[in-house]
């Protein structure tokens, strides 16, 4: 896994880990090295955190793209 930066650097930084924690109405995915800290936080209701959810599983089993729209 690595991440790809697209802000006009041509960065890439590998991850290691990727955490996901339950926070109270939320969902937090940490990504980064798997022995450091994170590169990133996404915070995900539990409702987006099932939608992306079905995304990733459907890209997965071979829909070319999916999209989830961010409410907020």
């Amino acid at each position: 896994m690595r991440l790809e930066m697209f802000d006009g650097d041509a960065n890439q930084r590998p991850l290691g880990a990727i955490v996901v924690v339950g926070d109270a109405n939320d969902v937090l995915v940490d990504a980064g090295p798997a022995d450091g800290s994170p590169l990133f936080r996404l915070r995900l209701t539990r409702g987006q955190a099932l939608a992306l959810s079905a995304n990733l599983r459907a890209v997965a089993n071979g829909r070319d793209e999916e999209i989830l729209l961010s409410d907020a």
